[in-house]
């Protein structure tokens, strides 16, 4: 490829993915939800609810939900109106919501999680309340010049685009964090569990520039954009007026501009947006210390004495019978582990799969956790397995399968297991299971409008404690598994109560009543609750040795968790000095003028509801058209997708850099069963090296073909989720026909091969990479193979056949962080006197494409990191991180019984930064040699891209 090229790619990938960020593919993810769904909607003025026939009353109750919030002014953050399709999701065991664009539509995910993420508000609440705002803050972006102009230019990824280039991410989240907060009785800014991060941070001398803590960092943690922008958005109604974002809002969109937000934060406060998070920042670090210095620290051990240099959480410390202690540990650098530790010494034991939160249960020498897995077709179809490791064989097992199960408590003796269960039409049970059979033995219903989580055995190994919620507050209650009855131990709490332990006739607790999240005990005897800990930042995951002398816990610090151990005398024992403070309360100045909390005046109203088409509602919505760049092609095209996911359209026209030619292409998946139907309809001219053989002289003549094709494809598309333990993994198996018309424009071509002919295409690709843990470059560990077979067939002239296989290997390097993977590819291809199928073949770097009868390449790629720079140059650019690969590229081809030799050898230097705090880019600069041809290159790549 020569450099005009290159440099035209390069350019255009820069200004397409910049101007917006959807690619295009030919296998677009369709057909998420199972068929055996019966769905039903309710198709109102500003919204249309579509929901499972069995969570009518969840959909009754987010409809009057956001009619109260479109009938209050108050409520609408300058919202102009749109209608928002909102998809509840009950199948999946993830607790989760989102607004998002191309297609337009929200989705919840209904099932609630085990931590007290929005207090005692119900989840379905939080979600409505939360998600709802967010489309009010994308409603903003539909207006003024500028929205206009690219929801015209580009459709909805113009509008997105748009709205993610004005509206940072801290103001988008803390704004609906704000929002959950005041107008429910719950809420993360409620909780001194959400503050616990930046608190720990600030008053340890950790006080980032604006471009770090709002684009966070590869060497040092930072907290979420959640936090930060819970804070700003509440700081500037505090001093500003509850109206002060809808000002700024409106001031944004009313000219065009690059940093119109943070003018607009200018004009309406006199600061600029990096001046207004200063003044945030100081003015909760006044509060956080006035709070901390009426903290007296306690008497306690630090189990986990080894020095940090990297940010590493040590989590849920659990005793064995030596005394010994499990922990998970994780790191910047360091995905989820379970560790043994013993006198001061860490043993890794092993990785546990992806799961939904740190908590597990050890008992009878027995360790058991959930886990995720997915169905292997429907994405939004989830489960919790149950998973267990028996400490003194070694062995891993699985005790349940395509279950609904979480937080796991094992019995102290290991023979039982109880669990909580949420099923798909919104029910909560207390399971038991029996270790040795994994069958389940009993199940108990809780009542409608609670929740309970952390179930615990006590040592009786009958009785089980659990931790609750409800509209009245938090409880303790215990369930006595032979006589099947429920007894209350705390009726109702202000302050939260999580990750329970009960030792004797106690029961102790991580509960925010002091208003720093504490660990404290609930005596069964007296009712009496007691404090144990005095954290300065959070004390959680409490578990008292086998001798009941001994507490663990996890204490939090600005360098991350870490394992402390307390002796439990009975000076240790006071009573908790209640503050009614249970949090930072940053948000109570705004009480007075907020609306406050809204779930409780909400009516209880019955709404008209429909079937759903599943199969063919709405399967035709363009909403999109933009630009795109791949490694091979670039061109323009516009895509259609219902808000099911049902179908998929592309069209584009596309410009091929191998074979320098253009095409129009219609592609369409359909995909509601199991097998998803794939078609492809093209037209365009394409040109290759050809060779042809002379039979008057025997000789073979090489020349540029060129030819017109139209193409009809039509085929089926099997993925496969295979995801187990750590390693998130898939295939997918694809079938397809196509038929071809050819005509050649080029002087060397017979003309008798202008015709028709068909072709089989089969396809097989297979993924595997283990989680990767932050700092990670790539993962340690991962496998990748594609192959792909086309061949004619008849007895047309235009005979063809391509077969291509690449593989890719990682694998962790010296040093953690660093990798070493292998790259492989080989072709075989019909060159001489036949039909040319498309060339998507990687060359050895540096090498231009040229046609071979079979070519192989292998590659060696050692990466790591350089520096960690978080260094801002101005708003222009934030970098991140500076990465070096070396590589040596090995190719041989052959052709006409002549082998040719393709190798190159160099080094890559890649730059990860935020553009214009916009979007994330992997820059890089390529320095080769080619060995072959005693030549040496370089190259600007793009390496990743993404808002």
């Amino acid at each position: 490829m020569n450099s005009r090229i290159n440099k035209l790619r390069l350019t255009v990938s820069v200004l397409a993915w910049i101007t917006v960020s959807v690619g295009i593919t030919a296998q677009v993810n369709v057909g998420l939800n199972a068929p055996g769904i019966s769905w039903q909607q309710i198709d109102e003025q500003n919204y249309q609810i579509i929901f499972p026939s069995t969570r009518q009353q969840d959909a009754f109750r987010v409809a009057n939900l956001l009619d109260f919030i479109l009938d209050h002014d108050s409520l609408r953050l300058n919202h102009p109106e749109v209608k928002i399709p909102i998809i509840l999701q009950n199948q999946t065991v993830i607790s989760n919501g989102f607004v998002t664009l191309a297609p337009w539509r929200s989705e919840y995910f209904l099932n609630p999680p085990q931590f007290q993420f929005a207090g005692v508000t119900p989840w379905l609440d939080m979600l409505t309340i939360h998600e709802y705002r967010h489309v009010q803050q994308l409603a903003n972006a539909r207006v003024g010049f500028a929205g206009k102009l690219l929801r015209t230019l580009f459709g909805q990824s113009g509008w997105g685009f748009y709205n993610g280039a004005v509206q940072p991410k801290w103001f988008l989240e803390g704004d609906a964090v704000y929002a959950e907060t005041v107008f429910s009785k719950g809420g993360r800014g409620r909780s001194p569990d959400f503050e616990r991060a930046y608190r720990a941070m600030r008053l340890s001398g950790l006080k980032y520039n604006y471009e770090k803590a709002s684009f966070r960092s590869f060497k040092d943690f930072v907290p979420s954009h959640y936090n930060l922008g819970y804070h700003m958005t509440t700081f500037a109604r505090r001093n500003y007026g509850r109206d002060i974002w809808d000002n700024i809002l409106a001031d944004t969109y009313s000219k065009p501009g690059l940093y119109r937000f943070s003018k607009a934060i200018k004009n309406a406060t006199g600061f600029s947006s990096k001046e207004l998070y200063h003044k945030a920042m100081s003015d909760v670090d006044s509060w956080w210390k006035k709070q901390d210095g009426d903290i007296k620290p306690m008497i306690d051990k630090l189990v986990t004495e080894k020095p940090k240099r990297v940010f590493t959480n040590y989590r849920s410390p659990n005793y064995l019978t030596d005394n010994s202690l499990i922990v998970q540990k994780s790191a910047l650098n360091q995905i989820r582990t379970i560790y043994k530790l013993k006198n001061g010494q860490e043993s890794k034991l092993f990785i546990p799969g992806v799961g939904l939160g740190e908590h597990y249960s050890i008992g009878g020498g027995k360790m058991v956790w959930s886990e995720i897995r997915f169905h292997p077709r429907w994405s939004k179809e989830t489960y919790s397995i149950i998973r267990l490791y028996d400490f003194e064989s070694g062995v891993l097992r699985k005790i349940t399968s395509k279950s609904k199960l979480n937080a796991p408590g094992l019995s102290p003796d290991g023979k039982w297991i109880a669990a909580v269960e949420v099923t798909t039409a919104g029910e909560v049970n207390l399971v038991v299971i029996e270790v040795s059979t994994g069958m389940e033995q009993h199940r108990a219903a809780v009542d409608p409008g609670d929740f309970i989580s952390f179930p615990r055995w006590r040592d009786d190994n009958q009785t089980i404690v659990v931790a609750g919620r409800n509209l009245e507050g938090n409880f303790l209650r215990s369930y006595d598994f032979r006589n099947r009855s429920w007894s209350e131990l705390i009726s109702s709490m202000e302050g939260t109560i999580d990750r329970i332990f009960p030792k004797g006739k106690y029961v102790y607790f991580s509960s925010s009543l002091t208003g720093v999240q504490n660990i404290f005990a609930l005596d069964t005897s007296s009712s009496e609750i007691y404090q144990i800990t005095n954290s300065q930042f959070g004390a959680f995951d409490p578990a008292v040795s086998p001798d009941g002398k001994k507490m663990a816990y996890s204490d939090y610090t600005a360098m991350g968790f870490q394992t402390k151990e307390v002796v439990l005398t009975d000076a240790l024992w006071r009573q908790p000095v209640i503050t009614g403070n249970l949090g930072s309360n940053y948000f109570k100045k705004m009480l007075p003028m907020e609306m406050g909390d809204i779930t409780t005046n909400i009516a209880n109203k019955s709404y008209p509801s429909r079937p759903f088409k599943y199969f063919t509602k709405g399967l035709l919505t363009v909403h999109s058209w933009y630009p795109f760049v791949t490694t091979e092609e670039f061109g323009v095209g516009v895509l259609s997708k219902n808000i099911m996911s049902t179908m998929a359209i592309t069209g584009q026209f596309t410009y091929n850099t191998n074979e320098n030619s253009w095409k129009t292409q219609a592609l369409l998946s359909y995909g509601p069963f199991f097998p998803i139907l794939d078609v492809d309809i093209s037209t365009g001219q394409r040109q290759s090296n050809n060779l042809v053989s002379t039979t008057d002289t025997l000789s073979i003549i090489g020349y540029g073909g060129r030819w017109k094709e139209h193409a009809f494809a039509a085929g089926i598309r099997v993925p496969i989720n295979i995801t187990h333990g750590s390693y998130p993994s898939n295939i997918t198996f694809k079938s397809s026909y196509r038929h071809l018309i050819v005509d050649y424009l080029d002087d060397f071509t017979d003309r008798a091969r202008d015709e028709d002919f068909g072709s089989i295409d089969l396809n097989f690709n297979f993924q595997r990479a283990q989680t990767k843990a932050l700092q990670n470059i790539f993962p340690r560990w991962a496998q990748t193979l594609a192959v792909n077979h086309q061949r004619t067939i008849g007895e047309a002239e235009n005979v063809g056949e391509i077969f291509t296989v690449n593989s890719s290997l990682f694998f962790p390097g010296v040093i953690r962080n660093h990798s070493l993977f292998l790259t492989g590819g080989y072709q075989q291809e019909e060159i001489v006197d036949a039909y040319r199928f498309e060339d998507v073949f990687t060359n050895a770097r540096g090498y231009a494409s040229r046609p071979f009868e079979r070519i192989y390449r292998i590659s060696a790629n050692y990466s790591l990191p350089l520096w960690y720079p978080d260094l801002a140059a101005g708003s222009l650019a934030y970098f991140k991180r500076v990465r070096g690969n070396i590589f040596y590229d090995y190719s041989e081809g052959r052709l006409l019984d002549v082998d040719t030799l393709l190798r190159s050898y160099g080094i890559e230097l890649i730059t990860d930064f935020r553009l214009i705090r916009l979007v994330d880019v992997g820059l890089g600069v390529r320095l080769g040699r080619k060995i072959d041809e005693s030549d040496y290159f370089a190259e600007f790549f793009i390496s990743s891209i993404r808002f």
